[in-house]
């Protein structure tokens, strides 16, 4: 939850370049994982489709 708030109150925005290396530090965000993991679980259970999740966090969103 603290780690909410800081993102909240932090905030960092994408690029807009769709370029995950520079949107490290917006995509690392613990809302911004949770919010990829929330959607990434709810498309593939209700549509049976994959995302695509970039390398840098692909590890914090896929759990074994």
């Amino acid at each position: 939850m603290e780690n909410w708030k800081n993102d909240f109150e932090n905030y960092k925005t994408a690029s807009g370049t769709n370029n995950p290396k520079l949107d490290f530090d917006y995509l690392n965000q613990a809302i911004e994982i949770d919010a990829i993991r929330f959607t990434h679980y709810k498309i593939k259970k209700l549509f049976n489709v994959k995302t695509i999740i970039p390398d840098q966090i692909k590890s914090k969103i896929i759990r074994n």
